[in-house]
């Protein structure tokens, strides 16, 4: 299983600037992902955010 998970500077550092958002998550996913990878991922997306609303 290989997905990666990148913080803090990447693509929308101006974008996050300008909204003043301090840090980001980007995950890389690509072609050869397999549907349960990327359902671990999303499970993992959707408890984080009932942790933290």
């Amino acid at each position: 299983m290989t997905l990666f998970i990148r913080t803090d500077h990447h693509c929308v550092q101006r974008i996050k600037d300008s909204f003043k958002i301090p840090e980001t998550v980007c995950a890389s996913l690509t072609f050869f992902n397999a549907k349960a990878e990327i359902d671990d991922l999303l499970g993992g997306v959707i408890k984080q955010k009932k942790l933290l609303y």
